[in-house]
């Protein structure tokens, strides 16, 4: 078949040639250039197997493993504090719905983490995401923290010391 390209125009009658295109200028190709890269980096460290990865005994896709895996660099007890208080600092300043901004039980976990929260944070926030919509970087987030302390982060919140 033929295909021609003129001033941005392009005509073509053959569905592969078409399908071809699209990906090149679409979100497509970008999403599988970012997925490459994942493999490439965490490959050696996780069990990945068709854009699936391994990590802590679940199943996860790779696109969530640079967040489970910088959320994984906290240690100490107080990790998941740490962790919960980096994502109220990225609602805070980046509002991606992921949590309440006004939950004084929060505020008071930020609190008194501020200074490892917001180092945290900008680890999470400054990688690579891709995502065009702030409710899907939300839900990598969410799920990370899932893995990561095999608790949501709602039920995490809700367990919180009531703030005075």
């Amino acid at each position: 078949m033929q295909t021609s390209i003129e001033k941005g125009v392009v005509i073509t009658k053959d569905k592969k040639t078409f399908a071809k295109l699209i990906d090149n200028y679409t979100d497509k190709k970008i999403e599988k250039n970012r997925l490459v890269k994942i493999n490439q980096r965490y490959g050696k460290m996780y069990p990945i197997a068709e854009n699936i990865a391994t990590v802590n005994g679940k199943q996860v896709h790779i696109g969530y493993l640079p967040v489970i895996h910088e959320m994984s660099k906290v240690k100490g007890a107080q990790a998941k504090e740490i962790i919960g208080a980096a994502l109220y600092k990225i609602e805070k300043d980046y509002t991606i719905f992921l949590v309440d901004d006004q939950d004084p039980n929060l505020k008071a976990v930020y609190k008194e983490y501020k200074e490892t929260a917001d180092a945290v944070a900008r680890t999470l926030w400054n990688l690579q995401f891709d995502y065009q919509w702030t409710h899907v970087i939300a839900t990598v987030l969410a799920g990370s923290f899932e893995n990561t302390f095999g608790q949501t982060l709602g039920t995490w919140r809700r367990s919180l010391p009531r703030a005075i």
